[in-house]
């Protein structure tokens, strides 16, 4: 099988706690500005998307993160494994609730936040994941599946509140899983309170649910009358401080779902007396698919994963036939000019005959090569080592 140049190093909830995804984190967040490497972070995973020479040193990379502690729990994967993984990642089967679909959204954001000069190979790996998460959840149960993170936090404060239906819960942030879970919890609790740096957002979300908004400096005041708070910002503990949550607890307990990563909690304000946090790996993954479907929507993903890594190796088949052909005719070239200078007596005729003959014994020569690669692309690089030529870009 061609190996793609694609690489991916992932450190998941499934095997790393929320301290090491937020250290490692904030290790790879200015990698998304280099071409060759793409970095999606969600609730559950830190996720490093590799092309070309990078995925080529996935390995040293690995190794050297493992330096600094994330060894065990970091997972490797390349060529083809690698582009099935990217694509079951992104129709949401290894997500906390498996289908669901705010994933793509987040893969849509983090490819549009890439710079120009990303790698083509990478860019296109990204554009086809999103082409196939649309087109399973058109033709497959995923289009079923509505719950999300956002849902999941909603279940996890109705269950620490002892009367929902009378509670007042602030919900910190009105992006997508903020506005996920306003409107799971407009149908569960009296009252919803939304508090959002865009406060234009924040209304349009509460009007269409009937909650309530608040200016983030205002929360403090605000937070007598509030039972639960969720907390979907990515504020990094400069919002939700201890000394902003001191005079609430001592009122009586207050619960605290904070399913930002990094979390939007610092930790002195986790500590606090009477706080009950709960961060996003608290909270209980579901399984909205059956086996069967699980099963349906993993063998589509390898199927792409198999048609991608073969267009992959066509289109590298043809630069390198493209390449050698160009190689071998500057070496044609270069020996017919020296060859019609010794032979400076041929009339205009005979000289083009000459040239035609080198260009016919060329492509002579490299008739069969071409022929091969074609039929086996995944030999371009022993074709550019035979005919001395450099490695192949992405």
């Amino acid at each position: 099988m061609f190996d793609a140049h694609i690489a991916a190093l992932v450190l998941h909830q499934r095997s790393a706690p929320i301290d090491a995804r937020e250290r490692l984190l904030e290790i790879v967040t200015p990698w998304s500005v280099i071409p060759d490497r793409a970095v999606l972070a969600t609730c559950h995973r830190v996720e490093v998307y590799l092309a070309g020479a990078a995925a080529e040193g996935a390995g040293d990379l690995a190794s050297d993160l493992g330096r600094q502690g994330f060894g065990d729990p970091l997972m490797r994967f390349h060529g083809r494994e690698a582009v099935t993984h990217v694509f079951e990642v992104t129709s949401g089967l290894d997500s906390a609730v498996q289908g669901e679909s705010q994933i793509r959204g987040q893969v849509r954001a983090m490819l549009a936040g890439a710079p120009r000069s990303l790698d083509p190979l990478l860019r296109r790996l990204l554009e086809r994941a999103l082409g196939l998460g649309r087109s399973l959840r058109g033709a497959s149960a995923l289009a079923s599946v509505t719950r999300s993170v956002g849902s999941l936090a909603v279940e996890e404060v109705a269950r620490l509140l002892s009367e929902p239906e009378r509670a007042a819960v602030l919900v910190v942030g009105a992006g997508e899983t903020g506005a996920l879970a306003v409107r799971a919890l407009s149908r569960r609790v009296k009252t919803v309170v939304v508090a959002n740096r865009d406060r234009g957002r924040a209304d349009a979300l509460a009007r269409s649910v009937g909650a309530e908004t608040i200016g983030l400096a205002d929360i403090e005041t605000s937070l007598t009358r509030i039972d639960a708070i969720i907390s979907a910002a990515d504020t990094r503990g400069t919002l939700l401080t201890d000394s902003l949550l001191a005079p609430r607890l001592a009122r009586g307990p207050l619960a605290l779902v904070d399913v930002a990563v990094p979390r939007s909690v610092n930790s002195a304000a986790r500590e606090l007396p009477g706080l009950i946090y709960r961060s996003v790996d608290d909270l209980q993954g579901a399984c909205a698919l059956s086996a069967g479907e699980i099963e349906r929507i993993r063998a589509a993903c390898a199927h792409e994963a198999d048609r991608f890594m073969r267009e992959a190796s066509e289109r590298g088949a043809a630069r390198t036939i493209k390449d050698v052909r160009m190689h071998a005719d500057g070496l044609r070239l270069r020996q017919l000019d020296r060859a019609l200078r010794r032979l400076g007596h041929l009339s205009p005729r005979d000289r083009r005959v000459v040239e035609t003959l080198s260009a016919r014994v060329m492509n002579s020569l490299l008739h069969e090569p071409t022929v091969m690669l074609k039929k086996q692309p995944e030999r371009g690089e022993h074709a550019r080592a035979l005919f001395g030529m450099g490695r192949e870009q992405s």
